[in-house]
């Protein structure tokens, strides 16, 4: 069964994402358009919520050997990590995107974490979903949620990318 790859992807505002099987509620972080990463959230206010040594400012990056400045937050600690690249990214405000990636992740979004199944996912969203192909770099990245619950996301349009192994690669939001 298809694991996500780690790869969550907010579009428009900002979305979360999380599922892990069963972890514990305590340990988790949530990536929430209407707060934490809302539309207007800079990474001032990121510095300010999550302390100044755990944001920095670093290349992300794209894929197809292409980067860009962003935030990162918590870059020491792959479980916590999470990229955001902004529309002004001068000023670092205004999300674009907002990313997990790896094996593991403390941050979910309604339900969904890294090494979520297709199963599972389908599941959360009521209906079946529609995701890209195989054998280049966006592979796996889900088009379209049909009618199911997780196309309806407020401001953020939520983007997961399945990978046929068992390994979680990357999870982004995008604006």
């Amino acid at each position: 069964m298809s694991k996500l790859r780690a790869s969550l992807i907010l579009v428009g505002a900002i979305q979360s994402f999380s599922l892990s099987g069963l972890v514990k509620a305590q340990s988790l972080r949530l990536l929430e358009c209407a707060s934490v990463f809302s539309r207007d959230t800079s990474a001032m206010a990121l510095a300010d919520r999550f302390g100044a040594g755990n944001v920095s400012r670093e290349s992300i990056y794209l894929g197809e050997g292409f980067y860009e400045e962003g935030t990162v937050l918590f870059s020491e600690s792959p479980a916590d990590r999470v990229e955001v690249l902004w529309h002004d990214s001068e000023s670092e405000r205004f999300p674009r995107s907002v990313s997990i990636s790896g094996d593991a992740s403390n941050w979910t979004i309604r339900g969904i974490s890294l090494g979520a199944s297709l199963k599972a996912v389908e599941s959360l969203n009521r209906w079946p979903f529609r995701v890209m192909g195989y054998g280049w770099d966006g592979q796996g990245i889900t088009v379209s949620w049909g009618s199911g619950e997780l196309e309806f996301m407020g401001e953020c349009v939520l983007r997961l990318r399945f990978m046929p192994s068992n390994t979680a690669r990357n999870v982004d939001v995008e604006r």
